[in-house]
């Protein structure tokens, strides 16, 4: 009975993920934003990040490959300018098998975008 409660646990962990961010980014032209968007060293997958704005379901941005432990300290809109104002967004975390393809989870989180 242990053996199959341990099973579990570890199932369970494997499809955890540990995040560390900043939930605003914030620009001062609506196409660069500041932020903190980490893959924790805690993970134990690579991962890609994709953000898409709330109002229109848009993809505004791909990251590349994270490495564990690495971080974004900033992203470039890749076909918008936003005008200033604050726009709510929607970042989808996905951790990536060893082909780095095979996507192992998602988590998905609200991040804030400021433009002043």
């Amino acid at each position: 009975m242990q053996e199959v409660v341990d099973e579990l646990n570890r199932k369970a962990k494997e499809g955890q993920m540990n995040l560390q961010m900043k939930t605003q980014a914030v620009s001062t032209d609506g196409k660069s934003f500041s932020c903190y968007l980490s893959n924790s060293a805690r993970n134990s997958y690579e991962m890609y990040m994709v953000l898409y704005l709330d109002e229109s379901q848009e993809e505004i941005y791909r990251s590349g490959l994270i490495p564990l432990g690495g971080h974004i300290e900033k992203f470039e809109l890749k076909d918008t300018t936003l005008p200033s104002g604050t726009y709510e967004a929607t970042l989808v975390y996905n951790q990536v098998e060893a082909d780095q393809t095979t996507v192992h989870a998602q988590v998905n989180v609200g991040l804030t975008l400021i433009v002043q």
